[in-house]
C-alpha cells in the first residue's frame, strides 16, 4: 500500500479518529500498540519518521523495511 493509498484508507477509515491502532510486521509478525487523538495523523508521522515520542524503534524500522512490509488496523476508536 503507498502512502497516499494510505492516507485515503485512514480518511475513509474516519479521518480525526482517535483510539488505539496497531502496526504489524508482516515477516515476523512483530506489533507495535499506539494510541492518538488522530490516528490518520499519527500513522503518517510513523511512516515520515516525525515522531515526538519514544517510536525510534517502530519509526526506524518502517524507514528501513518500507511501509510495504508492514500493517495496520484500528483496534479501538474513541469519539
Amino acid at each position: 500500500m503507498t502512502i497516499k493509498e494510505l492516507e485515503r484508507d485512514l480518511i475513509a477509515k474516519g479521518g480525526n479518529l482517535s483510539g488505539i491502532y496497531k502496526i504489524t510486521r508482516k515477516s515476523d509478525g512483530k506489533v507495535y500498540i499506539g494510541q492518538s487523538e488522530c490516528i490518520v495523523k499519527r500513522i503518517l508521522q510513523h511512516i515520515d519518521n516525525k515522531s515526538e515520542t519514544n517510536s525510534e524503534k517502530i519509526d526506524g524500522a518502517i524507514k528501513a523495511e518500507g511501509w510495504e512490509n508492514f500493517t495496520y488496523e484500528v483496534v479501538l476508536a474513541l469519539p
